[in-house]
């Protein structure tokens, strides 16, 4: 019960700052990817923390190295990987990008922007922001619904 609450106080501190800032602060990643591994440590697991971490941080890098997405959202994701595990950050990597994903059509369709889909699939398509749907939304989500199916 108390990791479900961290995992979605942390998911929703993030989800705030991103949508109001368009950041999410290492004063919040940081301390919540200690506590993360400390707790699999206390927790006679100790390699369970980094795995979590290095599990979802090593996908999500590439997306942050293609300019896909910032360094917060990483971060915020290996803070959350190594608070729930290498199984739960398997699950979230997967339920974050599709969440995300839902979330950017969504707006993409109440926007009238369905051609900026058509334009991400030209060769010479460079991201270039102007989308400000932050990906601290669908994480959250993402983390909510994870929680919500494994307590069913």
């Amino acid at each position: 019960m108390f990791l479900s609450a961290l995992l979605i106080a942390v998911a929703l501190l993030a989800c705030v700052t991103d949508l109001l800032e368009q950041r999410i602060y290492n004063v919040l990643t940081f301390p919540a990817l200690l506590v993360g591994v400390m707790m699999h440590v206390a927790g006679g697991v100790w390699w369970d923390g980094l795995a979590g971490a290095a599990a979802i941080g090593a996908p999500y890098f590439l997306l942050f190295a293609f300019n896909v997405m910032k360094a917060g959202d990483v971060k915020l994701l290996m803070a959350l990987g190594a608070l729930g595990g290498w199984r739960f950050a398997l699950l979230l990597a997967f339920a974050a990008f599709v969440s995300s994903a839902l979330l950017h059509a969504t707006v993409l369709v109440v926007e009238r922007r369905l051609g900026d889909v058509l334009r991400i699939m030209r060769p010479e398509w460079t991201p270039d922001h102007s989308f400000k749907t932050p990906f601290g939304v669908g994480i959250a989500l993402a983390v909510i619904g994870l929680l919500a199916i494994q307590t069913g």
